[in-house]
């Protein structure tokens, strides 16, 4: 009879660990208590790839292993991106072509991880995981290898019910509002700020579960609160303010009025500019009243210009008037008016009559194309030059001077430059 051929030894099952860096030292206790039980083991020492033909050596290592050992700790929850995560795809790549029944994919984790909220693909979990603490060998790892290496496939197992609190299932679309903060002794004032972060928390997720129609609806109220209290939030000021800025514009009208009846002069004849500086004076005086007796931080005196030159004197009324109605209509008790020519005392002396800090006045220097609006402010206590300016009159806008002049005084009458 024909000796009977003898029977090819069963090949060792081999294991493919998969592990973070960070762990190592397990991966290399797990190592050798799959080594010491018979088992053939591929593991990568290395912390970095080592180009295309490492990385195709673990492909292929994947596709022939017997078993898949992902190692599953802390390190591996925290990192977003690593290496052994391309393995861990690869791995549920392949158990894609596997039949239901059948064991590939064996996780061990090695502290604490709860399985059911770890990190790992889900095919992990439809498993039962060894739980290895620091990758030491236990009973069940070594009846684990002992089946193996009889050629007895461990059997299919169900998952174990995840440690830690049960997660409840919400449906989609509930708010998750966070957990309500917890006091801690002596720590009273952080309590405080914990719970009202808690209520703005809470508001803010509820209002993002708002139907957007409703999110636009509150906002819009919302904004309409506040510009409605931010107008009306000192009633008695903004009056004020408008009907101070009503009583301006009626005085300019009627100095603008005046003018216009003026202009034509008989042939030869030459404006009283005293008399218009004194007409400006007042009627603004006429139409602030007792807003012009108090103490302010500027006093102004009319500008003015030779009396051959009655271009020059229009220019530089036309400047007074934009320059005083600014900035009476932002505070009519920020500026004083003075009065100009006829016999009228120096600007200081009025400055210093009325007690206030500073004398702005100005007038039209020079002839022909040369001729310039020079526009002073002096310390009304000592006459010490403060700030000024010559603006030229030739192409020149009052309005524009005005504004310029108007953007120098604020800052010169509070004292802050």
């Amino acid at each position: 009879m024909p000796s009977a051929e003898a029977t090819p030894p069963h090949p060792r099952p081999s294991v493919f660990i998969s592990y973070a860096s960070q762990d190592r030292e397990a991966a290399r206790s797990l190592r050798d208590a799959l080594g010491e039980a018979g088992l053939e083991v591929w593991y990568d020492e290395s912390d970095l790839g080592g180009g295309d033909a490492w990385d195709q050596k673990i492909r292929r290592q994947i596709r022939e292993c017997t078993y898949f050992m992902p190692v599953v700790s802390a390190n591996t929850e925290a990192r977003h991106e690593g290496y052994f995560r391309r393995e861990w795809r690869l791995a549920v790549e392949r158990t894609l072509d596997m039949a239901d029944d059948v064991t590939f994919v064996v996780p061990v984790v090695i502290d604490d991880t709860p399985q059911g909220r770890a990190r790992v693909p889900e095919r992990f979990n439809a498993v039962q995981w060894l739980r290895l603490p620091a990758g030491r060998p236990t009973p069940a790892l070594q009846a684990w290898c002992a089946r193996l290496l009889q050629g007895t496939a461990p059997p299919p197992v169900r998952p174990q019910a995840p440690r830690g609190p049960p997660i409840v299932q919400v449906p989609p679309g509930t708010p998750v509002y966070p957990p309500f903060p917890h006091g801690e002794p002596h720590r009273r004032t952080k309590f405080v700020f914990d719970v009202a972060g808690w209520i703005f928390a809470c508001t803010r997720i509820r209002f993002s579960a708002l139907p957007r129609k409703w999110r636009r609806l509150i906002v819009i109220v919302l904004v309409l609160v506040v510009l409605t209290k931010a107008c009306s939030g000192d009633g008695t000021k903004h009056d004020e303010s408008a009907a101070e800025a009503a009583k301006l514009r009626q005085v300019l009208a009627e100095i603008e009025q005046k003018r216009e009846a003026e202009r034509p002069l008989a042939p030869g004849a030459k404006p009283d500019l005293a008399k218009l500086g004194e007409e400006v004076g007042g009627a603004l005086a006429k139409a602030f009243g007792d807003d012009l007796e108090a103490e302010p931080p500027l006093f102004a005196v009319p500008f003015g210009a030779p009396a051959d030159d009655p271009d020059g004197a229009k220019f530089a009324s036309s400047v007074f008037v934009n320059l005083y109605g600014k900035i009476a209509m932002a505070d009519s008790k920020a500026i004083g008016l003075g009065k100009a020519g006829g016999g009228a005392p120096e600007p200081l002396e009025q400055a210093r009559a009325r007690h206030s800090r500073l004398a702005l006045f100005g007038g039209v220097k020079g002839a022909g194309p040369d001729r310039a609006l020079e526009v002073t402010i002096l310390q009304a206590s000592d006459g010490g030059a403060v700030w000024s300016h010559a603006y030229p009159l030739k192409d020149a806008d009052p309005a524009a001077v005005a504004n310029d002049i108007a953007g120098h005084v604020p800052s010169l009458a509070t004292g802050s430059h």
